[in-house]
């Protein structure tokens, strides 16, 4: 498992230590970029993040062996069920990495 501690893991994707207290004790759900960040960073899988299925690292049960690119069929996945348009998917995938930039 990572070996991080909690300020750090919380710095990394960029909420406050309080945040990722409430995520712990299930109060609250990251956000989808701070779910991008940990899997950017940590190289972690999403799916294994988001619902404990699967394992914390390595191939995805759908196949996919980068964590990031199963992050983004599974964001692209929910946007479109929650009827976003190309236009608003977009303008997410850009904002998102645009910060990735910022980061860099």
């Amino acid at each position: 498992m990572l070996k991080v501690e909690h300020q750090e893991f919380a710095k990394a994707g960029g909420i406050s230590k309080a945040t990722l207290s409430g995520y712990f004790n299930s109060h609250r759900l990251p956000k989808v970029d701070t779910l991008a960040k940990w899997v950017a960073e940590y190289g972690v899988n999403a799916n294994w993040l988001l619902c404990g299925q699967g394992t914390a690292f390595g191939v995805s049960e759908a196949g996919v062996s980068d964590p990031r690119e199963y992050l983004l069929k599974v964001a692209l996945s929910e946007l479109k069920s929650h009827g976003a348009s190309d236009k608003e998917i977009r303008e997410a995938i850009l904002l998102v990495l645009a910060d990735r930039e910022k980061r860099s």
